[in-house]
């Protein structure tokens, strides 16, 4: 069938490559071709070919071949949008079905809508994710939400960069076109201004989204920047209390120390030197007559401990406060 075609309707090689190829990953593909050494108007030829992605995984191709004062159309995916509006042009002015580029038109200004519809979209969800302002609200979904976002920017930027090269083409090919055609004919002048009326004012809206997308990529960039802040802040706040927990734990420890090392000399003088106080041997309680030496005992040596401690806790802060 694709060769039938290319060898009795003139569909180019390009067009059964995009059909039949590996993917449109890479880029976009404009091409114009026109025998314009030729004399006679009849043999005039003059075909262009076209690729653009009107909608994200989605590519259509399309081939316009003029000759012989009639113009042959290839499509690949074209939108059913642009059918419709087109049918319903020529229904009310038959006209429009001749007129050079008129489709092709149609189909730059229903790529320009359908990317219009994506920008306002995606402004509704960077609108509603806009509202997390509080750490409290900050979670892992948000910011992924924010990355897919940052994303498809990136995408639809990506997109308008090649219908802008499409619209500089179409200037190019009907520049080119009618260069060729008045040679031979007295074409309107009307159809000519409104023609570059139409691809100016497709140029001038291209720019426009252009601008808007910058504009709210830089956004998104500054929101997700402002979560990761967020998130940050968060994570300090839990640290702090973690701290906080951590010095109640230390001090309580050192409570604990503390009460230790105060009984625990007068417990190693009494199991040392086994200095008893008051004695119950006869049924009543005496004090023993050289009690004296226990407290005389205990409290250098527990003076003298707690000396140590502190020297050594001094010396272990030290070393945190050089580190």
């Amino acid at each position: 069938m694709l060769r039938c075609l290319r060898k009795h309707a003139g569909l180019f090689n390009t067009f059964i490559e995009a059909t039949c190829g590996i993917g449109h990953w890479y880029s976009a593909k404009h091409m114009c071709y026109s025998n314009d050494y030729k004399e006679q108007q009849y043999k005039q030829d003059f075909e262009i070919f076209y690729e653009y992605i009107p909608q994200e995984k989605k590519h259509s191709c399309t081939q316009l071949s003029i000759a012989k004062n009639s113009a042959t159309y290839f499509f690949l995916d074209l939108p059913g949008s642009v059918l419709a509006r087109f049918l319903g042009d020529v229904a009310n002015d038959a006209k429009l079905s001749t007129r050079f580029f008129y489709i092709d038109t149609l189909i730059a200004d229903e790529a320009m809508r359908t990317w219009q519809k994506d920008i306002a979209l995606k402004r509704t969800e960077l609108k509603a994710l806009d509202k997390t302002v509080d750490h409290s609200e900050v979670n892992n979904q948000s910011i992924h939400d924010l990355h897919a976002l940052a994303r498809e920017w990136h995408i639809l930027a990506r997109n308008l960069s090649d219908y802008s090269a499409l619209l500089k083409f179409f200037k190019s090919c009907t520049s080119r076109y009618y260069a060729i055609i008045t040679v031979y004919a007295n074409l309107s002048a009307r159809e000519i201004i409104q023609l570059t009326a139409t691809l100016e004012y497709l140029d001038s809206s291209c720019q426009s989204l252009t601008y808007l997308i910058s504009d709210y990529s830089g956004r998104t960039k500054t929101r997700i920047d402002l979560l990761y802040h967020l998130a940050n802040q968060a994570e300090s706040q839990s640290t702090r209390e973690l701290a906080e927990l951590a010095r109640q734990d230390s001090a309580a420890m050192l409570t604990i120390a503390a009460v230790t090392l105060l009984f625990l000399p007068g417990t190693f003088i009494a199991a040392i030197l086994s200095t008893p106080i008051f004695n119950f041997a006869d049924g009543e309680m005496q004090v023993y007559r050289k009690w004296w030496i226990f407290p005389v005992t205990v409290a250098p040596f527990t003076i003298l401990v707690f000396v140590v401690w502190f020297a050594w806790l001094g010396h272990k802060r030290g070393k945190w406060d050089k580190k």
